[in-house]
């Protein structure tokens, strides 16, 4: 909704500061009963990276999982196609 937000406000070509932004991050967050940090927060950097370098490393293997088991189903479609061609080529000839 925050980025729907950020959208419009692009779209209708309204200039913002930072600040503004922020404030009005904070408001949203606010509003919806979300708490504002106001501080760093308890995950270094470090751990972050971590963790975010595991989270994609995950994704990324079930996205080549999920690409690689997509590529064998157009094999398989195309496959059956050209066992189809191939018996109505026999049956032709016959």
């Amino acid at each position: 909704m925050y980025l729907d937000y950020a959208e419009n406000m692009a779209l209708r070509r309204k200039p913002m500061t930072m600040q503004e932004w922020s404030d009005k991050l904070d408001a949203f967050l606010a509003f919806n009963e979300r708490e504002v940090l106001t501080h760093a927060g308890k995950v270094s950097a470090q751990v972050a990276e971590r963790l975010a370098l595991e989270r994609y490393t995950e994704f990324e293997v079930r996205r080549r999982d999920a690409e690689r088991q997509a590529a064998d189903a157009e094999d398989v479609a195309a496959l059956e196609r050209l066992e189809q061609q191939l018996d109505g080529a026999i049956v032709k000839k016959r």
